[in-house]
């Protein structure tokens, strides 16, 4: 077993979990187990720090996954200097939260399968999916289960995905698999696309509109220049900023291109906050 302790100052695993860029996590006594892909680690926060338990060998991947290597102060002093106040307020309570590097292929599966969706349907289908059509890995001694190959998804079809409670977002989910898997959607391509482009790319699968498209870029592409917007940020946009436009993309827009480079850290930051933060994911 391999431990990586690090400075809790802005780094809070709660924070970072709960704020609906990740799915796969679960709470402990004292922690939280976090799956990713093949992978399981245990994350907790203790007397001022931060610290993630992962078998050995596999200190690199989490240490990236979690985005360790970034100076998150760099954004909450941005945002504190930002001369926004909702922002800055926001940035402040919410300083722990660290955007995840998660796998591009799990993001944009998990993000088809949220569409018109709440948090703890969301987790269960596919906590389904992962032990209906994904391998066995280890951690601690314990059995669990990987996030199943884009290969399995497409093998599985959009009958028996919809039989696994995903309705209609089943042939959505089975139509990107189909593709990644064999080859007319490259992951590999896409990820060296510019943001707008990328996004463009992503909406060409079937059942991916803006706000799945911003939500993979930004948790499963690492691009921070895109702002998803949903029924929390319209709340914030109209009551915080005192905005009149009512189409979420065009909300969406108008963040982006306030934030700039900043914009995605920034939507946690807001998300958080206007959600409230007492309420639990």
């Amino acid at each position: 077993m391999e431990k990586i302790e690090t400075d809790g100052a802005f780094f809070n695993v709660e924070q970072t979990l709960s704020c609906g860029q990740v799915f796969r996590w679960e709470r402990e006594e004292n922690g939280f187990l976090v799956h990713a892909e093949d992978k399981t680690c245990f994350a907790y926060n203790e007397g001022g720090g931060a610290c993630v338990c992962c078998e050995d060998g596999q200190a690199e991947y989490f240490y990236r996954y979690f985005d360790l290597a970034a100076d998150y102060g760099a954004y909450v002093r941005a945002a504190e200097e930002s001369g926004d106040q909702p922002l800055a307020r926001a940035a402040r309570a919410g300083k722990g939260i660290r955007i995840l590097n998660q796998g591009a292929a799990e993001t944009l599966f998990s993000f088809l399968v949220s569409q018109n969706n709440n948090i703890p349907r969301i987790k269960g289908i596919l906590n389904g999916l992962c032990r209906q059509a994904g391998g066995e890995h280890v951690f601690g001694g314990r059995k669990f289960f990987s996030f199943p190959a884009a290969e399995t998804l497409a093998d599985f079809g959009a009958e028996t995905l919809r039989a696994a409670g995903l309705g209609y977002r089943a042939e959505y989910l089975a139509g990107a698999a189909e593709k990644i898997a064999s080859g007319a959607f490259s992951l590999r391509e896409a990820a060296a696309l510019p943001t707008e482009e990328l996004c463009g790319k992503l909406r060409s699968l079937k059942g991916v509109g803006k706000k799945v498209a911003d939500c993979a870029a930004l948790f499963g592409f690492h691009r921070f220049d895109v702002f998803p917007a949903d029924t929390w940020i319209v709340k914030l946009y109209k009551e915080d900023y005192g905005g009149k436009e009512t189409d979420a993309a065009k909300i969406a827009a108008f963040f982006a291109a306030r934030y700039g480079k900043y914009a995605g850290i920034f939507q946690q930051y807001l998300f958080r906050e206007k959600r409230g933060e007492g309420r639990k994911l």
